[in-house]
């Protein structure tokens, strides 16, 4: 599924298209230390790591320099502090 539109989409293949070396980008999943929830119009909610996610995949897939890592974690991270 592709989050970004069309435009969007050939904008970002076109700056990644310089890129000279390879990317890795590590998402770390898993409850946060203080819980937010989301709504979006109409009253339903969202999940904020499954949309940053969803965008990761999109733009990391129009560049073969760009590896992505998903962590899931069962607890919140010390490491970094927050998580998405």
């Amino acid at each position: 599924m592709n989050v970004l539109g069309e435009r969007e989409r050939e904008a970002v293949a076109s700056v990644l298209a310089s890129l000279e070396q390879d990317v890795s980008v590590m998402l770390e999943l898993g409850p946060a230390a203080a819980p937010v929830t989301l709504l979006a119009a109409g009253g339903g909610e969202i999940d904020p790591g499954d949309q940053t996610r969803a965008i990761l995949e999109d733009v990391c897939s129009l560049s073969e320099r760009i590896t992505l890592e998903v962590v899931e974690r069962d607890e919140p991270s010390q490491e970094h502090g927050l998580l998405a």
